[in-house]
């Protein structure tokens, strides 16, 4: 198991575990846990075989995250944010492998 924070949003941090071929995301604001999600690590991997992985990241997680950008305070600016941090978040775990 390895695991990674990333706190690039201000109250907003996301945390990544990547456990038994399976990445979990945690999301927190304020220090309350607000969401998580499961996804196959290989649903991950798949993504760095496309022309663009950093699109097919971003694209990826707005699926797995289940969020709408009007859901977020601060509008859609936050939740792109939001979404990169959790995929820093990702991306960190993924190194330690």
């Amino acid at each position: 198991m390895v695991s990674a924070i990333d706190k690039s949003v201000r109250d907003f941090s996301n945390k990544a575990i990547i456990k038994d071929g399976k990445i979990t995301v945690e999301q927190r604001c304020g220090g309350e846990k607000v969401g998580t999600y499961t996804f196959p690590l290989e649903e991950w991997e798949r993504t760095y075989k496309d022309y663009n992985p950093n699109w097919a990241h971003k694209k990826l997680i707005e699926e797995k995250a289940g969020m709408e950008p009007a859901e977020e305070s601060g509008g859609p600016c936050q939740w792109d944010r939001i979404i990169d941090s959790q995929i820093y978040a990702i991306k960190k775990a993924y190194k330690l492998l």
